[in-house]
């Protein structure tokens, strides 16, 4: 028996393979939102983030500042980015660029620029577009680079 249910991790749509004991249902799409989901299940049982930001605070704001100076184009590009779209001031398409989804969005930039006129250029070049939760965990990790050359061909 199958029945159509949402992913746990990406809440895309699949068709699950029920069981008669619930624990044995299908929670997820693919293999990769299983490991995703228990890397993070694993991280969140452990209490890395929350626990120990809390616990030394100073260190996590040190790595954040190594963070910020390391890469402050980036950080000003993402902050420049949302601040233009929070004030309408550029256009995106709000839904994935990839499989056009319109659940769970986030921004990707191909390209960091950390000045107003250059994001605005980004986006009108489509450098900066959004992405589902997870085509842009794949996007991050590589794995569907091919999809994104094909894509780029088909619009020139």
């Amino acid at each position: 028996m199958k029945e159509l249910k949402k992913c746990e991790n990406c809440r895309v749509e699949f068709k699950a393979k029920l069981s008669k004991n619930p624990l044995f249902t299908q929670r997820f799409c693919c293999v990769n939102c299983n490991v995703a989901n228990s890397r993070r299940k694993a991280y969140r049982e452990r209490g890395i983030k929350s626990n120990w930001a809390k616990e030394h605070p100073r260190k996590y704001n040190d790595l954040i500042m190594k963070n910020y100076y390391k890469n402050k184009d980036k950080w000003m590009s993402r902050a420049i980015t949302y601040k233009l779209l929070m004030e309408k001031r550029v256009f995106i398409k709000k839904k994935c660029k990839l499989c056009s989804s319109p659940d769970e969005l986030q921004i990707h930039h191909d390209k960091y620029t950390p000045t107003i006129k250059g994001i605005k250029k980004d986006v009108v070049e489509k450098k900066i577009y959004f992405l589902c939760k997870k085509c842009h965990g794949n996007k991050r990790v590589g794995k569907i680079k091919e999809q994104t050359i094909n894509l780029n061909n088909l619009n020139n």
